[in-house]
């Protein structure tokens, strides 16, 4: 899912039993987001920026065993 840069991009997720893990990008921030039965939690924001640095730091495919 693309869009904008002002706009909302989901760049993953991940089911996690009964609640789902979402990173989303809006606008210059990135979110980590927590959807469970009792609703959606904002557990950090990243400014984008930061994020990208974050991320071009860890290998794509890296397995640590």
């Amino acid at each position: 899912m693309r869009s904008s840069r002002n706009g909302l991009e989901v760049l993953t997720s991940l089911s996690l039993g009964r609640g789902v893990l979402y990173v989303v990008r809006c606008g210059t921030d990135v979110l980590l987001l927590a959807e469970s039965k009792e609703g959606i939690s904002l557990l950090r924001r990243y400014p984008a920026d930061v994020w990208e640095k974050f991320d071009e730091a860890e290998p794509e495919n890296s397995d640590p065993h």
